[in-house]
């Protein structure tokens, strides 16, 4: 099983080399080079503080507030140092690895079942889903774009996705919806309700940063576009193809935004946007790595529920 696993990295880790020497092939690095010099600093600090106000204090916020419904007390500062602290560790180990740290950080601390623990970060993630599929389709009712769109996005989530997962996925989702089943029965309307609009509003962070980020680089892009885009481009560097979606997210934008600027500035807005929004929360949290790690594998138990 750890060999399979081992396996599957390796070939993360060389599908995100080659996605990225294959954008080497078609840019101009010197333009790149020339472009990342030129970004609006004051722009790219405010794109950073959007980033870790986010990412860091709002996403730490939410998870506090998942326990909180679901029976376990759990103070903001501890709550910050779940998220950030597991941040490099969901870095270094992609897949679902990485997610692991979260549920055996409850199970010690928190005497939280393991199980309900995985449970809590599948719940989360598909708060985050759904918050960040309310923005894409809002966005399409608003500015009231046909099937035109749909098309030119469906091909690319079947290229990244191949039918014959389906039937794994088929498999395993009976156990998936038990797990969310006995999380989101813990949980009432109100609650339910606050949740979502919170993961909503959490799921801002990207595209608030890429509007910034787009016109730190010099490129003019209409906002309508970037609320509809930008949402797919997150939908597809969340799909487990590479590390962390590096490569994905950059190839979605030059795709995706090939009418509205060079690739050249595209790929250096894309890769500002990878390292504002994955990297640079990820750096911080190695301040918290430390006493994570620690606390996860030799801290005492805390008081708390059992609601495994």
């Amino acid at each position: 099983m750890f060999n399979k696993k081992l396996i599957r990295l390796f070939f993360i880790i060389l599908i995100t080399v080659l996605i990225f020497v294959v954008i080497f092939i078609k840019i101009d690095l010197r333009k790149v080079g020339v472009a990342l010099t030129s970004v609006d600093l004051r722009l790219f600090i405010l794109a950073a503080a959007v980033s870790i106000f986010f990412n860091i204090f709002v996403a730490a916020d939410k998870w506090r507030m998942i326990l909180k419904g679901l029976g376990s007390s759990i103070s903001f500062k501890e709550a910050l140092l779940i998220i950030s602290g597991s941040m490099p560790v969901r870095f270094i180990l992609p897949l679902k690895l990485g997610e692991l740290s979260r549920a055996v950080y409850l199970k010690r601390r928190k005497r939280i079942g393991f199980d309900y623990g995985i449970s809590i970060t599948v719940f989360e993630k598909v708060m985050n889903l759904f918050g960040i599929l309310i923005i894409l389709c809002s966005a399409l009712f608003f500015y009231g774009i046909g099937l035109s769109g749909v098309n030119v996005i469906s091909p690319m989530v079947l290229c990244v996705f191949p039918v014959d997962r389906l039937k794994k996925l088929r498999s395993n989702l009976f156990d998936f919806l038990k797990r969310m089943v006995s999380v989101f029965g813990r949980l009432n309307y109100s609650k339910r309700m606050w949740l979502l609009a919170y993961s909503v509003f959490f799921q801002f962070s990207e595209l608030i940063t890429a509007c910034i980020l787009f016109k730190a680089v010099g490129l003019s892009i209409p906002a309508y576009i970037i609320f509809i885009y930008i949402p797919v481009v997150v939908l597809l560097s969340n799909i487990p193809l590479t590390i962390a979606g590096l490569g994905t997210r950059e190839a979605a934008i030059i795709f995706l935004f090939s009418k509205y600027g060079p690739q050249e500035l595209l790929f250096t807005s894309a890769i500002l946007i990878s390292f504002i929004e994955h990297i640079l929360p990820t750096v911080i949290g190695l301040i918290f790595l430390s006493p994570f790690i620690k606390n996860t594998l030799h801290g005492d138990y805390m008081v708390g529920n059992d609601p495994g």
